[in-house]
């Protein structure tokens, strides 16, 4: 078993944003007890697993985009599945919220369909210049 980086079962609140991804009001990700995860079960579904790649920081993003980076650096090379991915973004707009010059709306979460349709790999986008790419996985090495 491996341990999730979500929380579940808050029901202190959040934005909407946060409502509309976990399916419920009030339900907000990232506080509460963990929630225990079996990795083989999510490697028997690899079209849903995709692994965030971060990249290298910049020195013109604003402090608000530097804060969110850093959040997100911390699960860097980690394992997500869709639902994940949507739960994290929403994350990263709370942690975006506390800063001082956050403009709402700058966290863009993936167009699904568009990712789908074009082949193309899904990101967060964190304001202008700032993006969070999640490399979809095609296989598991097993050493055999």
């Amino acid at each position: 078993m491996a341990r999730a980086w979500y929380k579940e079962n808050d029901r202190r609140g959040g934005s909407g944003m946060q409502a509309d991804a976990a399916g419920d009001p009030g339900a907000s990700p990232g506080r509460g007890p963990s929630k225990q995860i079996d990795t083989m079960e999510q490697f028997n579904q690899l079209d849903n697993l995709y692994l965030l790649e971060c990249g290298n920081a910049q020195s013109s993003w604003r402090s608000w985009q530097k804060t969110a980076f850093d959040k997100a650096r911390t699960f860097d090379r980690q394992l997500f599945t869709k639902a994940q991915i949507i739960a994290f973004g929403h994350h990263l707009d709370n942690v975006g919220r506390t800063c001082r010059n956050y403009i709402p709306g700058s966290i863009i979460l993936p167009d699904w369909d568009f990712c789908q349709n074009y082949g193309v790999d899904p990101s967060i986008q964190i304001g202008p210049g700032l993006a969070i790419k999640f490399t979809r996985v095609r296989g598991i090495f097993t050493g055999k």
